[in-house]
């Protein structure tokens, strides 16, 4: 698209209106310089996870949906997904995926050109305002075969809601969002300059209200 007017197609509030004027690849490649796409863990949760459960239209964004995000050896997501400025890549896969490379996430199944490990047995808690609104797992990559691999600084993190939060009607568990990064080369958010903390957000600008809102039980 030969000069694009933000003003006239970047419209947040009609993410419709905006996805059916931009493509994917006209989106990546007129980012305005300076910009990154680097959502923290409560906001990919609150602005991307929820709508992608409840199969709303999200407004255009840098995250890709993968067969098998297990199966992807880190080392090309450049050349497979393009160019990121934060350094880290955005996928939704579905938790059967999760499921079903069950042997690979711990080190016993081979993907492509190596292997993913989770560490530690707990998951790390994501909270906004004080609640926990979701859980990260942490996964390094090994290259080779297990459980003789090569580590690598290669890193991913499973993200997913806490379904404890959610009415009984509502099914949060059908996809998760996976980051991937290479830890010596990820761009430094302020927010989050240390890739082991837990990131809590308490602005209130942050939460997407009423999309939330949908997923969490009634309280007193």
């Amino acid at each position: 698209m030969e000069n694009w007017d933000w003003e006239t197609y970047y419209s947040p509030t009609n993410p419709e209106y905006y996805n059916s004027q931009v493509s994917d690849d006209e989106y990546s490649n007129n980012i305005w310089p300076g910009f990154v796409f680097r959502p923290t863990d409560a906001e990919l949760i609150l602005d991307f996870l929820t709508r992608k459960i409840k199969n709303e239209t999200m407004s255009r964004n840098l995250m890709k949906v993968v067969d098998n995000v297990y199966k992807l050896n880190p080392e090309n997501l450049e050349d497979d997904y393009g160019v990121n400025r934060a350094e880290e890549w955005l996928f939704f896969t579905t938790r059967d995926i999760e499921h079903e490379n069950e042997e690979i996430r711990n080190g016993v199944g081979v993907g492509v050109d190596g292997y993913w490990q989770v560490i530690g047995e707990d998951d790390e808690t994501i909270k906004q305002k004080d609640e926990t609104i979701g859980f990260r797992k942490t996964l390094e990559f090994y290259k080779g075969n297990p459980p003789n691999g090569d580590k690598t600084s290669w890193i991913m993190h499973e993200i997913r809601f806490n379904d404890q939060l959610a009415a009984d009607h509502t099914e949060l568990d059908d996809w998760i969002v996976c980051r991937v990064f290479h830890k010596d080369n990820r761009w430094k958010d302020e927010r989050d300059e240390d890739t082991d903390m837990i990131w809590s957000d308490s602005s209130e600008d942050s939460m997407s209200s009423n999309e939330y809102d949908d997923f969490i039980v009634a309280r007193d």
